[in-house]
């Protein structure tokens, strides 16, 4: 942010540059949903997204912003625009948007396109954190809360700094990053980009540690 000032000749306050983010993914995830109506994505629509993107560099600071301009700037990199590659982009605002069923009601499971751990990590309940978010298929979050604590285990409301894992429920959300659950998968995310051990896994992978505890 060093040099950047705002119209009024003044450095943005961290308040208004986080709104406008938040702004600014929300109009990019609107626009990502716009070009996959038509199940389609040609170039001019590939040259749209990444002219938006020097229009609204803060997009590209965080994800799903930074994931896409990145295969934005790798596309014109050689200024050639192959039908792969527009096959891989469409695929990819698949996943950031969750539009990944040519019929919406086909499945209730849209968390593959969520940001898990690969491979999964071991998962330890005794000693360790454990923060959930999202609708659990397991039942209420306070059985599965329940479950860590008889394990030793702990529970966090919250993503913080020393946060183990991040249980994301198996019933994902279409826009889970702007939904109340999406806050926290956004925040862990931004954790590791900055270094934290904090392990983002599925309701699945939780259930397979209860019953191997």
């Amino acid at each position: 942010m060093r040099g950047f000032i705002d119209d009024n000749g003044q450095p943005p306050s961290f308040f208004n540059v986080k709104r406008k983010t938040s702004r600014s993914i929300d109009e990019l995830m609107g626009l990502c949903k716009g070009v996959l109506a038509d199940k389609v994505v040609c170039e001019e629509e590939a040259r749209f997204l990444a002219d938006w993107f020097r229009a609204n560099p803060e997009a590209a600071n965080v994800w799903p912003g930074d994931v896409l301009s990145q295969r934005l700037e790798a596309i014109y990199k050689d200024n050639v625009v192959t039908s792969d590659e527009l096959q891989e982009l469409k695929v990819l605002l698949q996943q950031i948007t969750g539009l990944i069923f040519e019929n919406p009601q086909a499945s209730l499971n849209l968390s593959s396109s969520l940001p898990f751990d690969h491979p999964v990590p071991p998962v330890i309940l005794p000693n360790h954190s454990f923060c959930f978010t999202g609708s659990l298929a397991f039942g209420p979050r306070k059985i599965a809360e329940k479950h860590v604590i008889q394990r030793q285990g702990t529970v966090r409301n919250t993503v913080v700094l020393n946060l183990d894992y991040l249980v994301i429920g198996v019933v994902g959300s279409r826009d889970w990053l702007h939904s109340s659950f999406g806050a926290k998968i956004a925040k862990a995310v931004e954790y590791k980009e900055k270094g934290c051990p904090i392990m983002i896994i599925s309701e699945d992978s939780f259930l397979d540690a209860l019953q191997d505890s």
